[in-house]
């Protein structure tokens, strides 16, 4: 069971991280953020969660801006 969590909460971040592509491109020069730097920031988001449900809900309901100021810390 906790593989296939794994595997939706991975499948979710690829998802939001090509949704956030389309919204605010890596390839902008005002963009500050890789791809690498968002992925790192969704699986920090997810780990502020505790269920894998509530995991993947919060990587889809996160916002750039929560993305960015995660990458901060």
């Amino acid at each position: 069971m906790e593989n296939e969590t794994t595997i939706d909460l991975e499948q979710e971040i690829e998802r939001k991280l090509d949704e956030l592509e389309k919204q605010f491109p890596t390839s902008d020069p005002n963009s500050s953020l890789s791809r690498e730097g968002r992925r790192y920031s969704l699986w920090t988001i997810a780990d502020m969660e505790e269920t894998p449900e509530a995991k993947v809900k919060a990587v889809r309901e996160a916002l750039m801006g929560e993305v960015a100021q995660v990458s901060m810390f």
